[in-house]
């Protein structure tokens, strides 16, 4: 089933439903507003544009062309220097003003059980490229959600393009979710969550290789990308739900949601405050522009650069 409804200033939710589960996009920011099983809806948000309008967490959006921190907001490319937002201090982060989830996406396709969002992005923000982005969302039966990008630009330019929702399994504090994966590495920052290198994760507060309450270390604190294992697939249980995700990409940044605020009440009815969600950003490594050992990727005039995450929701067996 796909439902179109018209919200206000030219912004559509689309919603796309089988079996029991069903997913909420909007053309704004082709933000993932909903991901339910039955009436259990995993991601947080707003029931209205005004709440999407006014935060600034980023909730659900695609956002690109360059998602998490680009160090001193600069970085060169084939021998130009590119200066961009300084909107994190003095760094860069999501882009600044030409983050994609900024925009007002276009309906370029859908099924009963997929929905295709498209954006024609013009130079802005220090970046002088004009791309071209395309965001499929496909449902399955089986709870699955898979995330298709495409990304195409007139030059060469950086692109490390992820979703930034918010999800919690059950209500109240993240830090009672469970969570499991498999990555030997992680990327260990400064104070300003610049890289400073990669570190092991091994016996260390970021070894998820066993399951691990969030909250059981470092109060919870998490604003970490670590680099997947082959063929890894993360897990988060919590009040008898499990979410597991898998990517084609190399990396993921874990943030539990620390600095998570909103003056406006989300679809619970309260404001959002900390720890109320955790985001898995599928991505390459944070500022892999100003680190050549760092793997990240370049669109190139001509070439699709493209993607896949897919999360699958379903009850603890």
């Amino acid at each position: 089933m796909f439902i179109c409804e018209d919200w206000k200033d030219g912004v559509s939710r689309y919603t796309i439903a089988v079996g029991e589960y069903s997913a909420s996009v909007l053309s704004l920011g082709a933000t993932l507003q909903s991901f339910k099983l039955r009436d259990r809806d995993v991601v947080l948000g707003f029931d209205d544009l005004e709440g999407y309008a006014s935060q600034n967490a980023y909730m659900g959006q695609v956002v690109g062309p360059v998602a998490n921190r680009i160090a001193g907001a600069c970085f060169e490319l084939d021998g130009r220097k590119y200066v961009l937002d300084r909107n994190d201090g003095k760094n860069s982060l999501h882009s600044g003003t030409k983050n994609f989830g900024a925009e007002n996406w276009m309906l370029a396709g859908h099924s009963d059980a997929s929905v295709t969002l498209s954006l024609i992005s013009g130079p802005k923000g220090g970046f002088d490229q004009t791309h071209e982005v395309m965001a499929t969302y496909f449902l399955s039966e089986e709870g699955e959600l898979t995330i298709d990008y495409q990304v195409t630009s007139d030059r060469k330019c950086p692109v490390n393009v992820t979703n930034h929702a918010y999800f919690n399994l059950g209500g109240g504090d993240v830090r009672n979710t469970v969570l499991r994966f498999s990555a030997s590495n992680y990327v260990a920052t400064d104070g300003e969550l610049i890289p400073t290198g990669l570190c092991g994760t091994a016996g260390t507060d970021f070894d998820f290789s066993s399951p691990h309450r969030i909250g059981e270390r470092r109060n919870g604190a998490y604003d970490t990308c670590f680099v997947l294992d082959e063929d890894s697939v993360l897990t988060a249980e919590k009040d008898g739900l499990v979410l597991s995700m898998r990517t084609t990409l190399p990396a993921f940044q874990l943030y539990t949601g620390e600095f998570l605020s909103s003056d406006l009440a989300g679809k619970d009815g309260r404001p959002y405050g900390a720890f109320d969600g955790f985001a898995i950003e599928t991505s390459y490594y944070p500022d892999f522009v100003n680190h050549p050992s760092f793997e990240g990727a370049y669109t190139i005039a001509g070439a699709i650069w493209r993607a896949t995450t897919t999360y699958r929701l379903e009850e603890k067996r």
